[in-house]
């Protein structure tokens, strides 16, 4: 069975983000002390939205600019098939991260998506981290 990448992502972020003790807001990720730090640095264990979308490619590929490049796609698509926007502008999940909070973070990514909305080539789920490792920027025209 084939699962979108995006959506292999977008289900890892909402485990990380499943208790609201591992959110935050203002910084894409903090320590356990509280400090700014990147989603990727292993003492990160609070996250934002968008933080914990690339927290979660980082762990598929364990790539810094991969994660990013996939963290933006999974992102696109997530707001895309949300229909998210503010005044016909795109929004980001930073700004409803720290606008309107946790729980607005956790319904945007458990929202149901539709398959034709995705962005990313499908892949087998055995094989995610393979094919990621694999050479994604190419496959992604960058």
């Amino acid at each position: 069975m084939s699962i979108p990448l995006e959506d292999v992502i977008i289900a890892r972020a909402r485990e990380i983000l499943a208790t609201k003790r591992a959110w935050t807001s203002s910084a894409e990720a903090r320590t356990a002390r509280g400090d700014r730090c990147l989603p990727y640095d292993s003492g990160a264990v609070r996250f934002c939205g968008y933080g914990a979308l690339t927290r979660a490619a980082f762990e598929l590929t364990g790539d810094r600019p991969t994660s990013r490049v996939l963290a933006n796609a999974s992102e696109k698509a997530l707001l895309s098939v949300a229909g998210v926007s503010s005044r016909g502008r795109p929004q980001r999940l930073s700004h409803i991260n720290d606008r309107s909070g946790y729980k607005a973070v956790l319904k945007l990514l458990s929202a149901p998506r539709t398959a034709n909305k995705w962005l990313l080539p499908q892949v087998e789920a055995s094989g995610v981290i393979e094919y990621c490792r694999g050479g994604w920027r190419g496959r992604l025209g960058e």
